[in-house]
């Protein structure tokens, strides 16, 4: 979801866009639903595909697929492992939540 946003609107051809810092929760493409969930953030900017927001974000050198308002259709985003390894963990009360 965002945190920031730096641009949100339509373009010149009627889709929407928008663009700010935004907070990925993810979890680990190697690690298990055990795992605790971690967050990032980071730039990215998103444009309407069909009816989807789609967009990306790079991390660490690798780049990640965000669709929707939450970066994973509401679900944590996979990530690789050392990506992984350097995001924040998520306090427990917030996972719960």
């Amino acid at each position: 979801m965002f945190i920031s946003i730096r641009r949100a609107g339509y373009d010149r051809h009627g889709q929407q866009v928008a663009s700010g810092r935004f907070l990925l929760l993810v979890q680990s493409k190697d690690g298990n639903a055990r795992d605790p969930i971690r967050a990032l953030v980071r730039f990215v900017s998103l444009t309407q595909f069909g009816h989807f927001m789609m967009g990306s974000a790079r991390a660490f050198g690798h780049r990640i697929t965000v669709s929707g308002a939450y970066g994973s259709d509401g679900l944590p985003c996979s990530v690789p492992p050392d990506v992984y390894a350097k995001a924040v963990p998520v306090p427990p009360v917030l996972v719960e939540m």
